[in-house]
């Protein structure tokens, strides 16, 4: 619960702290603010990427509707979400603990979420965008595609 609130607490002074370039940032609340920043972004692109895989397990789904082997695409893709969402705040929970005291513990945490939220990021557009065969990818690759800034 501390560490949610923790980090609830720093996104808001994020803003107020973030350095016009986070490649030079040096004091801990502008590297934090840099790194909360960072996190929107990889969620914002995670969001993008599960709404396309969303909408690509509907179709799928639809076209199987009333046959013996009947998709269940939506459940699955919503059911490893909500489990990937748990894994990740505990995973990133005892990061935050192992720092417990330093000041790093923020940023270690932030680091955690954004690693992880990438991660996934990459298993959606694997598992659920990408095609079998040599076609198009309704969406490209995202470790091959850079963030989207978003607005301040």
């Amino acid at each position: 619960m501390f560490a949610a609130l923790a980090l609830s607490l720093l996104a808001v002074q994020s803003a107020a702290h973030l350095p016009a370039d986070c490649a030079n940032a040096a004091a801990t609340l502008e590297i934090n603010a840099c790194l909360s920043d960072e996190l929107k972004r990889e969620r914002a692109r995670m969001d993008h990427y599960l709404a396309t895989a969303r909408l690509m397990a509907e179709r799928q789904d639809e076209s199987t509707v009333g046959t013996p082997e009947a998709s269940k695409q939506v459940r699955f893709l919503g059911d490893a979400q909500g489990a990937w969402e748990a894994y990740d705040k505990v995973v990133c929970k005892g990061v935050y603990d192992k720092w417990l005291g330093g000041s790093i513990r923020n940023a270690a945490a932030l680091r955690c979420h954004i690693d992880m939220t990438r991660e996934r990021t990459f298993v959606v557009w694997r598992d659920f965008i990408a095609p079998a065969d040599s076609s198009e990818p309704e969406l490209p690759d995202p470790r091959t595609t850079p963030l989207i800034p978003l607005g301040r």
